[in-house]
């Protein structure tokens, strides 16, 4: 269990933070009005509080870079389905089924170079 900041320096906005001592770690929040530490219910914790390290934010910029990924696949996946699906309508006129493979590589491609390029940016903002 890795220990963030000071309790002394924890914020008392009663917002919620994690409060951990050397063998607890618990979401919690200052409750003024009882002048001690409480659960996000407003039930007193069972322990006393050392150490606190946010909640919140942090845990949202850890997603991000997968949200960026997900939508280069969901748009891979739409270009590769938009191209088979011209493909099919002209190979009802005639075009060959060597015609539509090639286009499905084509795309593919495409679809690959673009998340690449994704994971590259993520990779770069997990170093930053």
């Amino acid at each position: 269990m890795g220990f963030g900041f000071p309790i002394e320096h924890s914020p008392k906005s009663g917002d919620l933070i994690f409060l951990m001592d050397a063998r607890s770690e618990e979401l919690g929040r200052w409750a003024s009005e009882a002048n001690e530490w409480v659960k996000p219910n407003g039930t007193p914790l069972q322990f006393s509080p050392t150490h606190w390290r946010p909640w919140g934010p942090l845990d949202d910029e850890k997603k991000r870079p997968h949200t960026r990924l997900i939508l280069a696949l969901v748009a891979a996946i739409v270009c590769i389905g938009g191209a088979l699906w011209i493909e099919s309508e002209d190979s009802s006129s005639g075009n060959s089924a060597a015609n539509l493979e090639r286009k499905f590589s084509q795309e593919r491609d495409r679809a690959s170079v673009a998340i690449a390029g994704l994971t590259a940016d993520r990779e770069r903002e997990n170093v930053g």
